[in-house]
């Protein structure tokens, strides 16, 4: 009789430990779309941020413009998106962080600096996306970037031209 209850008590054990790691393998199963869902947004945020539109002078503007959760091209947003998981549609926000870095052509700093150009030189920051997980943890992605000042695209023998009179 005790062999036949230890018997029962470890093949209930095995079954209960079967299901729980079935269970969570589902969620994870579940979780994995949705996490490369926004890792992909969070990159294509990030390009769409770093990048310029190469229309010259209007780039200047749009540089100028451009500020945390500001951008001509990029809206910060609060979205619902369905990854294909069986967890169903997703809510997530969109937002970014930005920091002027100026330079006098020795070192970099995020004040303007004395013998320095007034505008900055780049402009530095952080795309994140965040979102709660199918258990309600949440969860954000983070991604770096850089935005060139567009005057700085140009070559330095063209920028001298500008500044010479000709007859």
């Amino acid at each position: 009789m005790f062999e036949l209850v230890l018997t029962l008590l470890i093949s209930s054990s095995a079954v209960c430990s079967t299901v729980s790691l079935l269970y969570q393998l589902q969620l994870t199963s579940q979780a994995l779309p949705v996490a490369a869902e926004m890792t992909s947004r969070a990159e294509n945020a990030r390009v769409i941020l770093q990048s310029s539109t190469g229309n010259g002078m209007r780039d200047v503007a749009e540089f100028s413009a451009f500020t945390t959760n500001q951008d001509a091209r990029l809206s910060a947003t609060t979205r619902r998106i369905d990854p294909g998981s069986a967890s169903g549609k997703t809510h997530y926000s969109l937002n970014w962080t930005t920091t002027d870095i100026f330079s006098d052509g020795i070192s970099l700093a995020t004040t303007r600096q004395t013998n320095a150009p007034p505008f900055p030189l780049l402009k530095s920051g952080n795309v994140t996306i965040a979102w709660k997980d199918h258990d309600g943890t949440p969860k954000t992605i983070s991604t770096p970037f850089n935005r060139r000042h567009p005057l700085t695209n140009a070559l330095v023998d063209k920028i001298s031209r500008l500044n010479t009179i000709r007859p």
